[in-house]
């Protein structure tokens, strides 16, 4: 197959892992200026298809307190002054439990955003969720961040291929509940996805036109989305742009064989 590392084309890492949840996801009542409120999933499970959507906004701010003072971001200045003097559930002051390496106590980095996430443990929906904007995701999930020439349309496409969705299969492993057990790590290391580069533009366009139809509804337990017809002529015209000869039957064989594998490598403690 032709294949390239998907780290070529994104950023992969965990989901954001900043600590001290009342602070960078703000619920309570403020008056933080809206340019440094991001859009943020923090539970897994309100992603439901292939367009995600945001469920809070998180707190991201990259200023000093003199940046913040001189833009009169009196709003973001209150926020950060509400946590000066806080501390952890271990008693540990927040300003330095929070320290990190190049951060300011009170950052979370804009660059540690997603354009995709993935379900960092998938039960029986595998998929890719692109955001309409850059967007924070939990640690729950692992993000995918675009590299600069990357054709997102085209990638996010191709990452949501059943060709795709073997090779996460085989980048983790079953566990309780017969959920797929990943790692960011892992992924970031030895996933692979076929090479957008060597398709035509009329290859390029037919595979992102047959896939908008998938983005308008939720994504389907794995052995239903590969009976839906919207589906099938998606990936049909995948294996045939690529010169895969393999029957699209055939791929989604492995693929539900795969699924099946992990979903009875439970384990059984009951004679402990």
């Amino acid at each position: 197959l032709p294949l390239i590392p998907v780290s070529q084309l994104f950023e992969v890492a965990r989901g954001e892992r900043r600590g001290w949840n009342l602070m960078f996801y703000p619920t309570s009542e403020h008056e933080i200026e809206p340019e440094y409120l991001q859009p943020v999933v923090k539970n897994p499970s309100n992603l439901k298809g292939y367009l995600g959507t945001p469920d809070m906004q998180a707190f991201c701010c990259s200023l000093t307190e003199e940046e913040l003072s001189a833009e009169g971001a009196d709003g973001a200045l209150a926020w950060i002054e509400r946590f000066r003097h806080g501390t952890n559930n271990s008693g540990v002051p927040l300003t330095e439990s929070l320290a990190r390496a190049n951060m300011r106590w009170y950052e979370m980095k804009a660059e540690t955003r997603a354009d995709l996430a993935l379900l960092l443990n998938p039960n029986l929906r595998l998929f890719f969720s692109r955001f309409s904007e850059p967007t924070f995701v939990d640690q729950r999930l692992v993000r995918f961040s675009a590299k600069e020439g990357n054709d997102l349309n085209l990638s996010t496409a191709l990452l949501n291929t059943s060709i795709s969705y073997l090779m996460v299969e085989g980048n983790g492993f079953g566990r309780g509940l017969g959920v797929l057990d990943l790692s960011a790590t892992s992924l970031k290391k030895h996933l692979h996805m076929l090479d957008p580069s060597i398709l035509t533009a009329d290859q390029r366009n037919n595979i992102v036109s047959l896939y908008e139809p998938l983005l308008s509804r939720d994504v389907e337990d794995v052995a239903d989305e590969l009976e839906r017809a919207d589906r099938q002529a998606f990936d049909k015209a995948v294996l045939e742009a690529y010169n895969i000869n393999t029957p699209l039957r055939e791929v989604y064989d492995a693929l539900l064989r795969l699924v099946e594998i992990r979903q009875t490598v439970l384990v059984d403690y009951s004679d402990d």
